[in-house]
């Protein structure tokens, strides 16, 4: 499986934005094509593997739980299915007022 995967970094706000680049800073790479193994299925396995991936990866998915995605533009739960994405995105939650 081929998947492409790039952090969230269009949002309106300077503070917000600041805070989006962090999955994307900490890898040192806003965007980067990967083939995780069959046995990833879901974007919580695709956080958990790619955490495997070494120490940038592992910071940046220290904590998956408020790690946030969407798959071709559309916000996703950790559970849903990865087959047949053209871009999974990551991005820390949003706060705002």
């Amino acid at each position: 499986m081929t998947g492409s995967y790039r952090c969230w970094a269009e949002i309106s706000q300077d503070a917000l934005r600041q805070n989006a680049r962090t999955v994307r800073e900490r890898i040192g790479k806003a965007e980067e094509t990967v083939e995780p193994p069959s046995g990833v299925r879901t974007v919580e396995e695709l956080i958990a593997w790619l955490a495997q991936r070494g120490e940038t990866y592992a910071h940046a998915f220290e904590t998956p739980r408020v790690i946030r995605a969407a798959i071709d533009h559309a916000h996703v739960k950790s559970n849903a299915a990865i087959a047949g994405a053209r871009e999974i995105a990551f991005f820390p939650p949003m706060t705002g007022g």
